[in-house]
């Protein structure tokens, strides 16, 4: 397959267009939606630095809805998002109308998962808490390339 396309039009995009992603304190989307925010948000700090809306940092579940392929989304229980502790990260491998992110929590089953639409890994810190109830930062990348490749 080649590269090569014709265009008369070529429309240029600061950012990609984004899906939302909700937030719920609770386990598998048992407790209340207290965040909503737009996948495209490339930096986003819990706990009402960023936004009213997210006041609190107890996000334990999320779902996310119209997320592009080649999204790539990281959370941090740490505001300097640092990598030495809890993080979650998951990856869109081609554009879907619904993920559901049962937890933020890694155990001996599930450290990685993958299926046709995205993987997610987990990593623990070797701190005593977790991710789950205290995700700090929210951050976005774009890793998109072309068919051909």
């Amino acid at each position: 397959m080649n590269c090569f396309l014709k265009a008369s039009i070529i429309q240029i995009r600061s950012e990609p267009m984004g899906g939302i992603v909700d937030f719920y304190e609770g386990v598998g989307h048992s407790q209340r939606k207290f965040c909503s925010i737009k996948s495209s948000n490339t930096h986003f700090e819990f706990g009402g630095r960023s936004t009213p809306d997210c006041t609190n940092d107890e996000a334990k579940s999320m779902t996310l809805f119209d997320i592009p392929m080649g999204t790539y989304i990281r959370l941090y229980d740490s505001y300097n998002y640092e990598i030495d502790d809890d993080w979650m990260e998951l990856y869109v491998k081609r554009s879907v109308p619904y993920i559901s992110v049962y937890d933020f929590e890694a155990n001996s089953y599930n450290m990685f998962v993958e299926n046709d639409d995205y993987w997610i890994r987990y990593h623990n810190g070797d701190n005593a808490d977790a991710l789950n109830g205290r995700v700090s930062y929210f951050d976005t990348q774009f890793w998109q390339l072309p068919s051909c490749f």
